[in-house]
């Protein structure tokens, strides 16, 4: 899992992304809806009020965040 997360955040420091906020959860339950789904790393996308299906994809979440 560990690897995953920093495959995860060495992503999303590559490209210029100066409206993103990553925030960092253990994976534990929070009580807010944010898990982990199958254990693994997971990104949650979200813009304004709204936030995407979760994903332990990093081609994904750049997909949801819109870069190409």
């Amino acid at each position: 899992k560990e690897k995953e997360t920093h495959d995860m955040l060495g992503t999303l420091r590559k490209p210029y992304l100066p409206s993103v906020v990553v925030s960092l959860r253990e994976p534990i339950a929070t009580g807010l809806g944010y898990e982990q789904l199958e254990g693994k790393a997971t990104a949650y996308v979200c813009r304004g009020q709204m936030c995407m299906p979760p994903t332990t994809s990093v081609t994904k979440m750049l997909e949801l965040l819109e870069v190409g």
